[in-house]
């Protein structure tokens, strides 16, 4: 709305008018990624120039831009947002940009529907599933990894509360591929949740491989954690002689995913991190304040 009171001062100050009342013309339609799962994003209707209306779609993907006059307009989405990351932005019908999209009238001051974008326009798809706890209660907040097969890399990751309240995830833009699945180890009401691969593997090397195609999502592709106590690494940060060292200490686990931090104590250079899922991991100590003249290492050394 912002964006648009602001179109509405520079046009009354060119032509000295006075303010006139908002239109009652609306567009409407749907945004999804290519594999039909509705995406949070922002609409745009561009005037001449310049955007003159905008809205954000809704968790199913369906939006509606009112206030608008009668008159031709653009559509646009708009991906900078956590939901809509991993596409580029697209005018309707699947055109990079304002001079080829294709004119959206809004007449006799009514609804303009169906003007629906598909982000990726097919050539993309997505896993969904749900996590949950062994009794069935949805976990918030717990991440999921898609890994690349061949790489072993984490391509894209997805965390349950973004999406829904229910312990539901997408992870979409994927490509055409076989991928493995991780639950990634959280925490959800005060309980600790160890984490597993799919479906219910303790490792990658034994996780089954879950086949995404190009316009359609592959479902069904639950995580079910149970209750665990973690474990914790801990050690001391000196310098050459000897004398602790309070330094920032980072832990990385097996797939090079950042596992979070602790600063090694002033006195002696001590570290505890004692909320570690069961697992390997790689330990990092950050130069910099309380560490000034040390590089940054790993151990060991």
């Amino acid at each position: 709305m912002l964006a648009r009171a602001l179109v509405l001062v520079l046009v009354i100050s060119a032509v000295g008018a006075s303010p006139a009342a908002a239109g009652t013309g609306a567009i409407s339609g749907r945004v999804t990624d290519g594999a039909g799962n509705g995406r949070l994003c922002q609409v745009n209707v561009w005037g001449s120039s310049s955007v003159v209306a905008s809205a954000n779609s809704n968790m199913d993907g369906t939006y509606t831009v009112g206030g608008l006059d009668d008159g031709t307009y653009r559509v646009s989405v708009a991906t900078g947002g956590s939901a809509c990351s991993g596409f580029a932005d697209e005018f309707y019908r699947d055109q990079p940009d304002g001079s080829t999209a294709t004119p959206v009238v809004v007449s006799g001051g009514g609804t303009t529907s169906g003007i629906d974008i598909t982000l990726g326009n097919g050539t993309t798809g997505a896993i969904r599933g749900r996590v949950t706890n062994t009794s069935g209660t949805p976990l918030n907040g717990c991440v999921v990894d898609a890994i690349n097969t061949s790489t072993g890399e984490i391509v894209f990751s997805q965390t349950t509360l973004a999406l829904a309240p229910d312990g539901t995830y997408v992870i979409t833009p994927l490509a055409p591929a076989p991928y493995k699945v991780r639950f990634r180890a959280c925490s959800d009401g005060g309980v600790f949740y160890g984490g597993e691969f799919h479906a219910d593997r303790a490792d990658g090397a034994s996780a089954d491989i879950v086949t995404v195609t190009a316009g359609s999502t592959t479902a069904g592709i639950h995580g079910t954690l149970a209750p665990s106590t973690p474990g914790g690494i801990s050690g001391f940060v000196t310098d050459g002689a000897g004398n602790g060292l309070s330094c920032q200490v980072n832990f990385w686990d097996e797939l090079s995913t950042f596992t979070g931090s602790v600063y090694s104590a002033v006195a002696d250079g001590a570290y505890l991190k004692d909320d570690l899922p069961a697992g390997n991991y790689r330990v990092e100590v950050v130069a910099g304040l309380g560490c000034a003249g040390s590089f940054s290492e790993w151990y060991q050394d």
